[in-house]
């Protein structure tokens, strides 16, 4: 089982065909499901154009005729991109050394954004204390409040993560007042000017192209490996059913089927709905009943000793074109 990578949501998949004259002896599926597809009779070329979900897709192209059948599969992976996390009514970049300078000694807000939020979860510390934001999971959109005061150099960290990485943002605001006349912070420390900090709780919320030829596939890009990511304090939900994924995918790869439906059924148990994994299941439970069922002799065809079968199939195999979003 061969893995391709891409992070576009869809592909065309091209296949040569041999020995096979009718589209209706051509069946191509994508995780389980026939997938439109188009055969030009006289050149043996299938074309297939398939839209893919985040993670494994896996897609299969099978050919038959009198003498046989022949089958060949590549799993699509949809990699996703990590979380960015933006501001929008503060300075885009500060540092220590170039914060941002607020004369108010008052309480303020800070607004913002994630990109590439979906399945991301977020988390603030205010000089290294964790504090409450409002995340909103459904668009990205972040608000909180911090009191700044006594001339203090105050340090946020926004951090970010989902199952593709890990985006990690600063804000440095300089409270200076009028009378300071400038200078620099004093460093970075927890003084609130005598008032109680923010609440300490976290603001967590929580398929490319080959060619076919007698069950050949060419040489593709190296499965990716799974990520590990995870959120620094607490670990979100979304990331234990990641991490229970990326196991059972690891398990799968390895055609250990006990263990991977083991996990799946772990991710499964954090999101009920995930036709991820649902698929992941009926294909293990498919492989272990033809382990138990009475073996059936695949048919073969003798190689003719002087010249060529026209009979049997063969193929090559596609080579994946990653289409645009």
């Amino acid at each position: 089982n061969s893995v391709y990578s891409t992070t576009t949501n869809s592909a065309t998949v091209l296949a040569k065909v041999k020995n096979v004259s009718s589209k209706a002896d051509i069946h191509v599926s994508l995780d389980g499901q026939k997938v439109p597809f188009s055969f030009n009779s006289s050149k043996g070329m299938v074309s297939s154009s398939v839209n893919l979900d985040l993670g494994s897709n896996n897609f299969i192209i099978e050919v038959e005729n009198e003498s046989g059948s022949d089958l060949d599969r590549v799993e699509l992976i949809r990699n996703g991109t990590p979380p960015k996390v933006h501001f929008t009514n503060r300075s885009e970049n500060t540092s220590k050394q170039q914060p941002e300078i607020l004369g108010i000694n008052s309480r303020i807000s800070v607004l913002g954004y994630i990109s590439n939020y979906n399945g991301a979860s977020l988390s603030v510390t205010l000089n290294g204390t964790p504090i409450n934001f409002n995340y909103n999971t459904s668009n990205g959109t972040f608000t909180g409040m911090i009191n700044i005061t006594s001339n203090q150099l105050y340090e946020l960290k926004f951090s970010s993560s989902n199952q593709w990485g890990q985006g990690i943002k600063y804000l440095y605001i300089l409270h200076q007042s009028s009378t300071n006349g400038g200078g620099s912070g004093s460093g970075i420390n927890n003084n609130f000017g005598g008032k109680t900090p923010p609440s300490s709780a976290s603001g967590n919320n929580g398929k490319g192209a080959k060619n076919f030829s007698n069950s050949s596939v060419s040489k593709v890009q190296k499965p990716l490996k799974p990520s590990n990511s995870s959120v620094s304090n607490p670990v979100s939900k979304q990331t234990e059913f990641q991490r229970n994924i990326n196991r059972a995918n690891q398990y799968f790869n390895a055609k250990k089927w006990t263990s991977a439906k083991s996990y799946y059924q772990r991710a499964l148990r954090l999101k009920p709905g995930d036709s991820f994994s649902k698929n992941r299941i009926n294909q293990i439970n498919q492989k272990l009943a033809r382990k138990t069922a009475p073996t059936i002799p695949r048919p073969s065809v003798k190689k003719p000793v002087s010249r060529p079968n026209p009979s049997v199939p063969e193929r090559k195999a596609a080579n994946p074109a990653s289409g645009r979003r």
